[in-house]
């Protein structure tokens, strides 16, 4: 390879990099982009969920970790006055 091919060699990497970065970034995406991914994502499979115990599941993974949340920010607040 001569050193001549070498910069535009390097130059052609960067810029196929830098449009994969760019094809890879969310923030980078147009609308359509988004909305293509979401709707490839969100597509109905026909599979069946038990939404109620889903549902209760998360409920409760919440409701815990809020508690846990309130009990650290009133101790932190009791220590701090």
């Amino acid at each position: 390879m001569s050193s001549s091919m070498a910069p535009a060699s390097l130059v052609s990497n960067v810029s196929a990099y830098s449009q994969q970065a760019k094809a890879s970034n969310p923030l980078a995406w147009s609308d359509d982009k988004i909305l293509e991914t979401v709707y490839l994502t969100h597509v109905h499979t026909g599979e069946r969920y038990d939404v109620e115990s889903l549902f209760n599941l998360t409920s409760n993974i919440l409701k815990r970790s809020t508690a846990v949340a309130d009990s650290v920010a009133s101790k932190v607040y009791i220590s701090n006055n």
